[in-house]
């Protein structure tokens, strides 16, 4: 479902997929690119300490510049009936209220909504 709503096709991205090899090589999670895509992938994968680390860090950098992206990939798990992607979402959605973060994700989207 996610997948679907994402418009992923077949094949993962590069540069995620090289940073689930390195965090099953090492055990070290890159603390640059998406770490919301790797949160979606690890769950696709049943990488379950490979999503907690990613979904540490998306708390961790959670700002205005990637608020609504980042949103946008978790609650699509969440509606996959994910229930790490929701205990997730809880948490994401506390900090979006609490950094008057939720103001720029629904500006943004109210944006997008007016562009097609």
């Amino acid at each position: 479902l996610a997948a679907a709503r994402l418009g992923q096709r077949d094949h993962e991205p590069v540069a995620e997929l090289e940073a689930i090899c390195r965090y099953l090589s090492d055990f070290v999670v890159s603390d640059t690119g998406n770490p919301a895509t790797l949160f979606h992938l690890a769950l696709k994968y049943n990488l379950d300490d490979f999503a907690e680390k990613a979904s540490q860090q998306i708390l961790e950098r959670l700002r205005k510049s990637n608020a609504t992206e980042w949103a946008r990939i978790v609650y699509l798990d969440v509606l996959g009936q994910n229930a790490k992607a929701k205990a997730l979402w809880e948490k994401m959605y506390v900090k979006l209220s609490q950094e008057n973060l939720l103001k720029g994700v629904l500006e943004h989207l109210l944006l997008c909504g007016n562009q097609g």
